[in-house]
């Protein structure tokens, strides 16, 4: 037989995992974007145009020299935040097309459109 407090102690762990998982996974599915003071100063990379679709966020500086494949073919606007820029490439280690952006960007370019393949992050 099997121990009964051992079966619930894996039930609740496996609950709280599952709804951790659903709230971090929330974010990059269909939410809204994150509400901007409690997030700020931030980069946001958006899979539509105008702020829409499944999105991630960077806080802070940072430097991406290959973005994941999921999203390198995906990122269609990019909204700023509070001070934030970012530096979008359209090839990996920050080369190829790039361009600064200091400013909410409803649409990139054609050049970075669905082609953002690194990035630099910087705050204030």
């Amino acid at each position: 037989m099997f121990d009964r407090k051992l079966t619930f102690k894996t039930a609740i762990l496996a609950a709280g995992i599952a709804l951790f998982a659903t709230g971090v996974l929330a974010q990059n599915l269909n939410e809204p974007a994150p509400d901007k003071k409690s997030l700020s100063p931030a980069v946001c990379f958006f899979t539509e145009v105008d702020f829409g679709g499944r999105y991630f966020c960077e806080h802070g500086r940072r430097t991406v020299n290959e973005v994941d494949e999921r999203w390198r073919n995906a990122i269609k606007s990019i909204e700023v935040r509070d001070g934030a820029s970012v530096k979008i490439c359209s090839e990996f280690d920050r080369n190829g097309v790039c361009s600064n952006i200091d400013a909410n960007k409803p649409e990139l370019e054609p050049d970075l459109f669905n082609h953002v393949y690194s990035y630099r992050t910087k705050d204030e």
